[in-house]
């Protein structure tokens, strides 16, 4: 009898085992799996007016559509205002197309990149607008206002116009200071005794400084060691909670999940068995 109620025992608790071990490596498996839709921006479009006299809508030269201020051509800081070097420029030129009188005006341009929209910004010179976007942006479309005076732009520019030149941004490193120093070690003794003191201390900083995009980033290390002290302490975490590591994911999740239906099956089957022979 009691044979068989430690094999029921046992069955019912390799169950469990197996039931928290498939719980566990499901988990993982999911946390695998699990894919994070990241919405991409397109190019919204943009339709002109028809050429002709007055205030009309102008968009963007198409076959322009899709660079960014580092991979364009022909790059420049001209035509641009009070300008951010933290940040990518783009610049804009409108095509006399028969009409030398034609100029940007209001309401203001507007700038699409995959990373949001920007008003652009009207340069001295009414020719000219230019418009600021982060490092690496992506221009996908701008439209903008033309004041064709009394005149009739033609020609296969009359509608639109173009990117003329980008200003990419500043970037570059600066590397801080790195200092060492080394503690003191002193030796006292006395009548009839004899004490010893010897403290040893070494510390290492360095800092090290890059800028992309006007954003500074600082690493600091430091190590200490001494006699008779206190040795560091190391922390390691893995995408754990609270301590609690979870298990990898792919071939380890899976492996985790079929042990556990493994430990299930076993248990159940002791369980089953034990409450069998009991009966019996």
């Amino acid at each position: 009898m009691t044979r068989m109620t430690s094999l029921k025992r046992g069955g019912v608790a390799a169950a469990i085992a197996g039931l928290a071990l498939s719980c566990w490596g499901m988990f993982g498996v999911l946390q695998g799996s699990a894919v994070t839709a990241i919405p991409t921006a397109s190019d919204p479009g943009c339709t002109p007016s028809a050429a002709g006299p007055g205030v009309v809508t102008v968009c963007l030269n198409e076959s322009q559509e899709g660079v960014s201020a580092s991979s364009f051509s022909d790059q420049s800081c001209d035509n641009i205002d009070n300008r951010d070097p933290a940040l990518d420029y783009f610049v804009f030129v409108l095509p006399q197309s028969g009409d030398p009188g034609r100029v940007f005006t209001a309401p203001s341009p507007t700038v699409f990149f995959d990373t949001g929209t920007t008003t652009g910004t009207i340069w001295s010179n009414a020719m000219f607008f230019f418009a600021s976007a982060p490092p690496g942006a992506t221009l996908l479309e701008a439209s903008a206002h033309a004041d064709n005076g009394s005149g009739t732009p033609v020609g296969g520019e009359a509608q639109s116009f173009n990117l003329t030149h980008t200003c990419p941004a500043v970037t570059g490193s600066v590397s801080g200071s790195s200092t060492t120093s080394t503690g003191t070690t002193t030796t006292e003794t006395s009548t009839g005794s004899t004490t010893t003191e010897t403290t040893t201390g070494t510390t290492t900083e360095t800092t090290t400084s890059t800028p992309t995009g006007g954003v500074s980033a600082s690493s600091t290390s430091e190590s200490s060691t001494a006699t008779g002290g206190v040795s560091g302490a190391s922390t390691s975490s893995s995408g754990g909670v609270g301590g609690i590591s979870t298990p990898n994911t792919g071939v380890g999740a899976g492996a985790a999940l079929l042990t556990g239906v493994l430990l299930m099956t076993l248990g159940g089957g002791l369980a089953a068995l034990g409450t069998l022979k009991r009966r019996s």
